[in-house]
């Protein structure tokens, strides 16, 4: 047991040495209204790609970074990828360097190449780390250039690189050129990983609706609800228009709260997601606490709102910055059997004080709901939106958080 402790705190010093450690707190985070290029020029790479990283919801995120390296000048793409996988914030990004690779096979497959080479050298772990649990009975722990692997802040798992021939396919290059590449991919890959490659998983290819809604919002189709077209992004692109209703007319939030309501999603098959009612999300609701602080916190605290989910969520994304009383009058309102749920919404937006609370109730439930959602309650797609909750946790030694 003792040399299992002392081998999980040698991983951990390792993977802190090589993972990039984000200090956004929820708050830094800011929901895209507009694309964020505009009024920069397209090879203001860091600029711009900070700015989609600030995105909280991933498949919008996603769906403009696809757009930006679609357009960003080809001298600028290798450091338009480097400074996304790091604002990525993961230690193995393979959705988003599945996703930018194919587009720089599309663009330029050659250059492409050079990179793909470079990227299976940090092919490793593709294992989940309880299948390294013993030594008997699992399978070895391989990777393909320990060397490179030492050096990089992140590795990646084989899957991350099949999109490369995909883009190859759907490029300009001459046929030639095509078939050159490809087989020159297929042969690396079996030297390799001895398998046959199969087929991608693509969660963020496809982007057109959500691209539409910042390109041609109209007030009066969100209005009227006219949002039927039938695109896999769907959701997303509705949710970018509220956004832009919100900040357009922050007076009418109540208006866009009942359009939300009214909202029904069939079921997506290419996602595996049911049939479900839209809900409000705690991207809108920053936005409209961005926008207009006074009109969120009226919603909130309105007869109607005030015993609800949704108005206990506002209130966590607002009460760092309201004045002490109201922050008191909030807190006191949590019932003793709701304090677990309340704490849980409230961690990732301002953990210590949730913590606090916790530890004040003498509540072990509470405590561990509260520890798991600080890290864990953006969802497993949101890993730079946590690293800020980790360095504060090794830092935080019980000082008491100002409550009231």
């Amino acid at each position: 047991m003792k040399g299992a402790f002392v081998c999980w705190l040698l991983l951990i010093s390792w993977v802190q040495a090589q993972t990039l450690w984000l200090n956004w707190k929820a708050a830094d985070f800011v929901p895209l209204t507009e694309l964020p290029w505009k009024g920069l020029e397209l090879h203001e790479v860091p600029k711009i790609v900070e700015r989609i990283f600030r995105e909280p919801n991933a498949d919008i995120r996603y769906a403009v970074l696809g757009e930006y390296l679609r357009q960003v000048p080809m001298l600028h793409f290798a450091y338009a990828f480097d400074t996304a996988v790091l604002l990525e914030g993961a230690q193995v990004p393979d959705a988003v360097v599945s996703l930018m690779l194919r587009i720089w096979a599309e663009r330029d497959p050659q250059q492409a190449w050079e990179r793909t080479q470079e990227l299976v050298r940090l092919v490793g772990f593709e294992d989940r780390w309880l299948t390294y649990d013993a030594w008997k009975g699992r399978p070895k722990i391989r990777v393909q250039d320990l060397a490179a692997i030492r050096a990089s802040r992140y590795w990646l798992s084989r899957n991350a690189l099949l999109t490369y021939p995909l883009g190859v396919e759907a490029s300009k290059a001459s046929e030639a050129e095509r078939v050159r590449l490809m087989k020159a991919f297929a042969d690396l890959w079996f030297e390799k990983f001895k398998s046959w490659p199969g087929t991608p998983a693509e969660r963020f290819a496809k982007g057109g609706e959500v691209l539409k809604m910042f390109q041609a919002y109209s007030y009066e189709g969100m209005r009227r609800g006219d949002v039927n077209s039938h695109g896999i992004m769907l959701p997303e692109a509705f949710e970018v228009g509220l956004r832009r209703w919100i900040v357009e007319r922050p007076q009418e939030g109540a208006a866009i709260v009942k359009c939300i309501r009214h909202q029904h999603w069939n079921a997506d098959a290419m996602r595996s997601i049911a049939a479900h009612d839209a809900s409000i999300s705690a991207e809108f609701l920053q936005t409209w606490f961005q926008a207009s602080p006074g009109t969120l916190e009226a919603w909130a605290d309105s007869e109607e709102m005030k015993e609800s989910k949704e108005a206990w969520l506002a209130k966590c994304i607002m009460i760092s910055k309201v004045d002490k009383a109201r922050r008191a009058e909030w807190l006191s309102g949590i019932q003793p059997e709701d304090l677990s749920s309340h704490l849980a919404v409230l961690a990732p937006w301002n953990p210590e004080l949730a913590m606090e609370l916790a530890v004040r109730a003498q509540d072990g439930d509470s405590i561990e709901e509260v520890a798991t959602a600080a890290v864990y309650g953006f969802g497993s797609r949101n890993w730079n939106r946590t690293h800020a909750v980790l360095e504060e946790g090794m830092a935080w030694q019980g000082k008491p958080a100002a409550l009231f």
